[in-house]
């Protein structure tokens, strides 16, 4: 009986482990997510910016805006 009741105990221990890994994923996978969300949005703001200035150089070298 007492190795039947340590390997029930490691059983019990394994599955807890997995809900535990899971969990943990998850919120490994929001942070990546996160921080890729706030990556792109940088880069669209700043891209954005360069466009405008290209944009406003174009319109002052050819005397307006359409």
């Amino acid at each position: 009986m007492g190795w039947n009741s340590g390997i029930n105990s490691s059983l019990k221990l394994l599955r807890n482990h997995k809900g535990q890994t899971l969990v943990e994923y998850g919120l490994l996978l929001i942070l990546i997510a996160v921080v890729v969300i706030a990556i792109v949005t940088a880069v669209g703001r700043s891209t954005n910016n360069v466009y405008s200035t290209a944009n406003s150089a174009i319109e002052k070298a050819t005397g307006g805006g359409g």
